[in-house]
């Protein structure tokens, strides 16, 4: 259940509280492969690191994501905790900055930057990182406030970090720092900041008096308190001294207590706004109707007027003034009724009408207002406090605008009035505010399809459709809306399977082709749009519904799109099939990806033990369970990097004091191989030795051409005969491996290198026979140095295993591409389609200086992934 939800519910948020309680791998990594939602995947992932113990990394934590993830965001996730283990063996400062100016990882950053104690380095990083989170974590490091401010001080407003200094500055409390921060600060923005947070009144009345900066002293006065003699005092001088009216407009405004000093600058003031700002702050009435209606500037006589007292003055001020603002907020504190009815009716002013009103409730002036007012906004006004039932159906029904019509309707409570009045504004072209309780009640389906298509979407909308059953009108309502909700709603009643595909392939809304192919029944038009061109999502959701394991089974193997298969993989439960998948797909990925949903351990092992790729080998120890498994392949298992891995699994536990003591006793034997002159038994060791690290030691070791030439023919691992071929050098020889290797790869090797066939001549011969193609380019990896003359039939060799789709040797390829690449084979893999490629090409173009577009098309594009292949 939580699967479903967290996979198909069309709430993010719904999505995300599902995801926090999902505990299985399979389901969390078809969500990142499925859910395109940047928040969805961000949460997918951060539950992904969560379940692989990462909130305290370790490193066998961090290897099963490695290895676990096709998802690229946790594999680089997991790298950078790796990198943060290291930084704590680093104690060098120096060390530690260079590091973390270098780094191109956020997290390695801010490790190395936690690390750091010295101040001075610290502060030295500050601005010196291009992008500026790192600034800010460099700032935050800092613990000495005196070199805090010293940074603030010399910070312009064009600083990178100008936005964090600012928030600093509450944690600074050492006034003098503050004070300085004020005085010398390059950025404005932070002097005002520093203002805020100063408490010394006589810094205060210095920068007021004496600051070039206006909006500094500005600031100083809005931060000053009255509460304190000292500093009403103060207000009190700029008040009446300084020159600047802004300033002593914003005094006043701190509510000045003396009523003779706002009196005065009420009058005499040459500024009016300061005189209109002290005329506000007056508390008393005497002589205030005179200031109204003679002294007091137009733009400002409203205000006194809410202080105004006076009843017979406010009558006479809402009657005669000749200034509409003081006229409205006079009748806005009016409460003889006789005036407000007289007012509301003779006023030629709608706006005095309307608030007028307003503050009326006789029903019979209500009425007259409400029938023959000439302003709509007027008798709407009255509408709103009418009662009568039979006047408000009345004004619903013919009031000339709609505005009043839906205020009287909003107020109609009789349901089978209300229902009536409701149909007829909906048949009118009209859009009424309609709840569900109103859509309910509506019984007309053709009424109930106009609901479902007003232009203003709303929840009535899709209670409406909800109550259609014509498959005609949805059909309609599912083409004509404009609103996903309600077609949703639509195709969720349509029974009509050939409709609803049509709605898949002709709507632009993804949510809509969503549904619809959840809608969809048959298997036929899902393996459609499979095979269409539609997008990546449409294609994997149809998987998903078609579930068949047969057809699973068929697209894991047979699918051309790398993604789909991987889909396929995820959704398929058949163990046999996934089994066979494991040991036979010839693409490592495929292989490792079917290992996720295999329970059977013991074959977990077996892939330990056996797969060729050590990709695919880490991933089956890490899904390894049982202890005494691992512990086991901790002991026996051939490939080192397993019995190391295998050993960091187990922790500190009762189980690994035997590993430890085995691999003790590997290592001395390494060492006598080391130290062993005896060709026979180096020979032997080569070839049959136990574990890896034997064989390597003594192929290294080996130097009888004989035993060499064995090693050669007889060996099938690759390290062993990469080392072997470097010492070989007699041509007789190397005819003799040529000939008789158990390997091709060694025998294609041994051939070039012995002259008897160049590497154009080995090229040309396979590129009709796509697995000795393959080990054409095994062979050419072989070689320590460089291939020159391998380099054209590298890049043909590419080309056809492209074109035909091959799997099997993408390791390979991913490793000539670092050796042998150009920008021409780097556009062949990013172009052709196959991910693994697209993203070996984008490392390969990064780390030799180009740049390839998102939608890079300029380039080369000689070869599509499977474009020749058969299937």
């Amino acid at each position: 259940m939580l699967a479903d939800i967290a996979l198909n519910d069309k709430s993010e948020e719904v999505r995300d509280a599902a995801i926090l309680k999902v505990n299985d791998l399979n389901v969390l990594a078809q969500i990142i492969v499925l859910d395109k939602s940047d928040f969805i995947h961000q949460a997918t992932i951060n539950r992904f690191v969560q379940i692989q113990g990462l909130q305290e990394p370790s490193q066998p934590g961090i290897k099963r994501v490695v290895d676990h993830s096709s998802e690229d965001s946790i594999r680089e996730l997991a790298n950078v905790l790796n990198a943060k283990m290291v930084l704590k063996n680093i104690n060098d400062p120096n060390e530690l900055a260079k590091i973390a100016l270098n780094s191109n990882d956020i997290m390695i950053v801010e490790s190395a930057l936690l690390r750091i104690s010295d101040q001075n380095i610290l502060a030295s990083l500050v601005g010196s990182f291009g992008y500026h989170g790192n600034n800010i974590y460099a700032f935050w490091q800092i613990t000495d406030d005196n070199i805090k401010a010293n940074i603030i001080i010399n910070a312009s407003k064009d600083s990178k970090i100008h936005s964090e200094l600012l928030r600093s500055l509450e944690r600074i409390h050492d006034q003098k720092l503050l004070a300085k921060i004020a005085s010398e600060s390059k950025s404005r923005a932070l002097r005002l900041q520093a203002i805020r947070y100063l408490k010394d009144p006589s810094v205060a009345n210095e920068i007021i008096l004496h600051d070039p900066d206006r909006s500094i002293r500005l600031d100083y006065v809005r931060e000053l308190s009255d509460n304190q003699k000292e500093c009403q005092d103060l207000l009190y001088a700029i008040a009446l001294s300084t020159a600047d009216p802004e300033l002593r407009k914003f005094v006043i405004s701190k509510h000045l207590a003396d009523i003779a000093l706002l009196t005065k600058l009420s009058v005499q003031d040459k500024n009016e706004a300061v005189r209109g700002e002290a005329l506000k702050e007056l508390k008393y009435q005497e002589s205030l109707h005179k200031k109204i209606t003679e002294e007091t500037p137009r733009s400002v006589r409203h205000i006194p007027i809410r202080f105004l007292g006076d009843m017979y003055l406010l009558e006479k001020i809402a009657v005669e003034n000749e200034n509409l603002q003081v006229r409205m907020t006079a009748v806005e504190r009016l409460k003889d009724k006789t005036l407000l009815a007289d007012l509301s009716t003779r006023d030629k002013a709608w706006e005095i009408r309307k608030i007028a009103v307003g503050k009326i409730y006789d029903q019979n002036v209500l009425t007259k207002i409400a029938f023959d007012d000439k302003s709509p906004d007027v008798r709407a006004e009255a509408v709103k406090n009418l009662h009568d039932q039979r006047i408000l159906s009345k004004i619903a029904a013919e009031d000339a605008n709609e505005t009043v019509r839906r205020e009287a309707l909003n107020k109609v409570s009789d349901p089978i009035v209300h229902q009536t009045l409701l149909v007829k504004s909906i048949l009118n072209g009209e859009s009424p505010d309609l709840s569900i309780q109103d859509v309910e009640r509506i019984e007309d389906k053709h009424i109930l399809f106009k609901v479902a298509l007003k232009d203003k979407p709303s929840n009535a909308g899709v209670r409406a459709v909800r109550m259609i059953e014509d498959q005609g009108l949805l059909k309609e309502i599912a083409l004509k809306s404009k609103y996903f909700p309600v077609t949703i709603e639509a195709l969720s009643q349509i029974k009509d399977q050939f409709f609803i595909e049509k709605m898949f392939y002709d709507n632009k809304s993804q949510e809509v082709r969503n549904y619809a192919i959840g809608q969809l029944n048959g298997l036929k038009p899902l393996l459609k749009i499979i095979f269409s061109e539609k997008g990546k999502i449409d294609k994997n959701i149809a998987l998903m519904k078609i579930g068949n394991p047969e057809i699973l089974v068929a697209f894991s193997t047979g699918m051309k799109d790398p993604l789909l298969r991987e889909t396929s993989i995820l959704l398929l439960n058949d163990q046999e099939a996934l089994k066979s998948m494991a040991e036979n797909n010839p693409s490592a990925a495929n292989r490792k990806l079917s290992l996720y949903g295999i329970q059977d351990e013991d074959f977990l092992v077996s892939r330990v033990n056996n797969d060729t790729s050590a990709i695919v080998r880490g991933t089956a120890l890490i899904l390894i369970n049982d202890r005494k498994k691992t512990q086991s392949l901790a002991i026996n298992c051939f490939y080192d990097f397993v019995r190391r891995d295998a050993l960091y699994l187990l922790g500190d536990s009762a189980e690994t004091a035997v590993v430890k003591e085995n691999n003790e006793s590997i290592n001395n034997f390494t060492e006598q191989l080391r130290q062993e002159s005896n060709p026979s038994i180096l020979m032997e060791q080569a070839l049959n030795a136990k574990f890896d690290v034997w064989r390597l030691a003594a192929v290294e070791n080996l130097n009888d051409p004989a035993s060499l030439v064995k090693v050669a023919i007889e060996s099938v691992f690759l390290d062993v005969l990469r080392i072997v071929l470097a010492k070989l050098d007699d041509k007789e020889n190397l005819l003799k491996v040529a000939n008789t290797a158990k390997v091709n790869s060694m025998r294609f090797a041994a051939e070039q290198k012995s002259g008897k066939r160049s590497w154009s001549d080995i090229f040309n011969a396979n590129y009709d026979h796509p697995r000795d193609l393959g080990e054409a380019l095994e062979a050419v990896i072989l070689f320590d140095e460089i291939q020159i003359e391998a380099k054209e039939g590298i890049q043909q060799a590419s080309l056809s295993m492209i074109r035909r789709g091959d799997e099997s040797r993408i390791e390979e390829m991913v490793v000539i591409l670092s050796s042998y690449g150009d920008k021409t084979l780097a556009e062949d893999f990013y172009n052709c389609g196959q991910p693994d490629l697209k993203k070996a090409a984008g490392a390969w173009a990064s780390a030799n200086g180009f740049i390839f577009q998102q939608d890079f098309t300029s380039g080369s594009a000689r070869a599509g992934w499977g474009s020749h292949s058969n299937q």
